[in-house]
């Protein structure tokens, strides 16, 4: 496993979790049919930066995982 990118991956997860969190406690994650008319572009943002970054953290995790796996496999 590699641990500096398995380190990273969680830290990512870890940001992207405190972004929804910090969204949720402002009171910006709202129902789908309310949000159109009272989330402000920044609040759009966020989110979509909170969703890019837990998914670029479980990408990079799984890949510290799987990727010494699959190095192994094609060197035999």
């Amino acid at each position: 496993m590699d641990r500096r990118l398995f380190a990273s991956g969680t830290g990512t997860i870890g940001v992207g979790l405190a972004v929804f969190l910090a969204l949720a406690v402002n009171g910006a994650l709202r129902h789908p049919a309310a949000a159109i008319d009272h989330t402000t572009s920044v609040e759009f943002l966020a989110i979509g930066g909170g969703l890019v970054l837990l998914l670029v953290g479980v990408l990079a995790t799984f890949l510290a995982v799987v990727r010494p796996t699959i190095d192994s496999d094609a060197a035999s």
